[in-house]
């Protein structure tokens, strides 16, 4: 729709354009509100030990996750199991 202007009447248009305007606008927005809100103001960080804490936040449920599919891909397909296939791709697409 976005890329068939003289096909569609003017209104569906300019409201199809509003809302694509409006949804590029969210991820964005979305990753420094809740940047922001992780801010604490007047509260000094120890950089190595906030990025340790969060990067354990993160990679975590990320392997946890990964090796997850690797068991489930494997499983459905009747595959070994790749142990450091994680390490080299995606476990699945979604994950990163």
């Amino acid at each position: 729709m976005f890329y068939s202007f003289g096909n569609v009447p003017l209104v569906d248009w300019l409201a199809a354009n509003a809302l694509d305007s409006v949804a590029r606008v969210s991820v964005p927005l979305f990753v420094m509100l809740s940047g922001a809100m992780l801010l604490k103001p007047g509260k000094s960080i120890v950089m190595p030990s906030a990025l340790l804490r969060r990067i354990s936040k993160l990679l975590i449920p990320l392997l946890v996750w990964s090796f997850f599919y690797l068991f489930r891909t494997a499983a459905n397909h009747d595959e070994p199991i790749n142990w450091l296939g994680p390490l080299r791709q995606p476990a699945a697409y979604h994950l990163w």
